[in-house]
């Protein structure tokens, strides 16, 4: 099927994909095979395909990064498909997010430049500190991936697809009534109803592994189908979620409670650490994160990691 959609204008596109060289033309076709709406999956193989073949795969190779291409597309586009945000840019940094799950280099640049365009000095420097600790964990990632036989785009591929499937199944984070994502085990509304908090954690994990990237999971991509850029406050995992929306333009702003400590916060946002909250590092990584309050109570270190605990010394503080 690759071969005939591409047949026509093989040797055209060939040439020119060849003389782009394979990164260039790999994010072409990666963010522009989105502007074909339902059919982005289609476009993005028959690209993918194209490119590998200008720069000499044999045929079973590129009908291999064919299809991951085209599924990878899919897994990393809101579920309402690639044609539900109708503004360009958001295509557009949806096709970076997409670049991005396989190629860091290229992908954390055009990510950082996007989500930085409007900034002053000082927000470049923040987004800069959080693009690094994203690419460090992306060579992470890709090293575990390479002993397991994998490459990184294969590997983000199972954690997007898996992730929308826990979307459905234990629910989402996101609450478009109170502008707030929560964090783990606080799964609603999915198909395994009140369960979906426990054995949601599952699927946290799973989208964890996507925020340390830089990545959208399948309940960020959920807030930008909704069509919402406004503020949002996140806690745990959903303050993750909410910084990436932020750092990638997808939203304007972000109140960011317990962001985990591995990542950093982006510019256009503000947050707090409890001291005794071991998942945002409390006490010891405050000092280092820009715009970071540190809070002093509770003492226990499992009621310290508690949302409507972090909102009740916010407002007091804030007063």
């Amino acid at each position: 099927m690759f071969q005939k959609l591409a047949s026509p204008f093989k040797r055209g596109i060939r040439g020119v994909f060849k003389a782009l060289g394979a990164d260039i033309s790999q994010t072409i076709v990666s963010i522009g095979s989105l502007f074909c709406g339902p059919w982005a999956p289609a476009c993005s193989a028959a690209g993918t395909y194209n490119v590998a073949r200008a720069h000499g795969a044999s045929s079973s190779q590129a009908l291999r990064g064919a299809a991951v291409a085209g599924a990878s597309t899919w897994a990393f586009t809101p579920s309402g498909g690639p044609a539900a945000p109708t503004a360009s840019q958001v295509t557009v940094r949806l096709g970076i997010n997409i670049v991005a799950a396989h190629n860091p280099n290229m992908g954390q640049a055009l990510m950082y430049i996007s989500g930085s365009l409007g900034e002053d000095f000082g927000g470049w420097v923040r987004n800069a500190v959080g693009s690094y600790g994203q690419y460090k964990a992306q060579s992470e990632l890709t090293r575990f991936a390479a002993k397991n036989g994998l490459s990184l785009q294969e590997l983000n591929l199972i954690l997007a697809l898996n992730s929308k499937l826990g979307l459905e199944v234990a629910g989402t984070t996101y609450n478009p009534d109170k502008q707030q994502v929560t964090g783990f085990s606080t799964r609603e509304n999915g198909l395994l109803g009140s369960w979906g908090g426990v054995i949601g954690v599952l699927w946290d994990i799973n989208d964890s592994l996507l925020n340390v990237q830089g990545l959208l999971d399948a309940v960020s991509m959920s807030v930008v189908s909704s069509g919402y850029t406004g503020h949002l406050t996140g806690h745990s995992l959903g303050a993750w979620r909410v910084n990436n929306l932020v750092r990638q333009g997808f939203i304007e702003s972000g109140t960011l409670y317990s962001l985990p400590g591995l990542a950093y916060p982006a510019s256009g946002t503000s947050g707090a650490c409890i001291s005794t909250d071991p998942v945002c590092g409390g006490g010891l990584l405050n000092p280092l994160r820009v715009g970071t309050m540190r809070f002093t109570k509770p003492n226990s270190i499992w009621a310290s990691h508690n949302f409507d605990e972090y909102v009740r010394q916010w407002q007091q503080r804030r007063h």
